[in-house]
């Protein structure tokens, strides 16, 4: 289960966090339909996590791709995803943990 949350070959490297915070996110939304929540509020301070999956941008690599596709096929007629930015690298617990974790995800490769 958790490689399906571990990012792996070139472009993963090359995106480092970007990559890491698509997965935690992929993460967050498996977990609320698991638990069998119907809204997750999701707290980002990285805009794609929500652009991507919201049609704001367009996926343009695999690992963008896989989200936007995953979000579209596995979420969002699951989970009612209300998205929330926050500003980074502001000392907020949870958002440095989750950037903890997101740089930690793609030390696995």
């Amino acid at each position: 289960q958790q490689e399906h949350y571990s990012i792996r070959g070139k472009e993963g490297i090359e995106l480092t966090n970007v990559a890491g915070e698509l997965k935690a996110a992929q993460f967050c939304f498996d977990k609320a339909i698991e638990y069998g929540y119907k809204k997750l509020i999701m707290y980002y301070d990285y805009v794609g996590i929500e652009n991507w999956a919201t049609n704001k941008w367009s996926a343009k690599n695999i690992h963008t791709k896989n989200y936007k596709n995953y979000y579209d096929n596995n979420i969002k007629n699951k989970l009612k995803v209300e998205f929330v930015k926050v500003k980074s690298h502001s000392k907020l617990l949870f958002n440095d943990t989750a950037d903890y974790l997101a740089k930690k995800a793609i030390q696995n490769i």
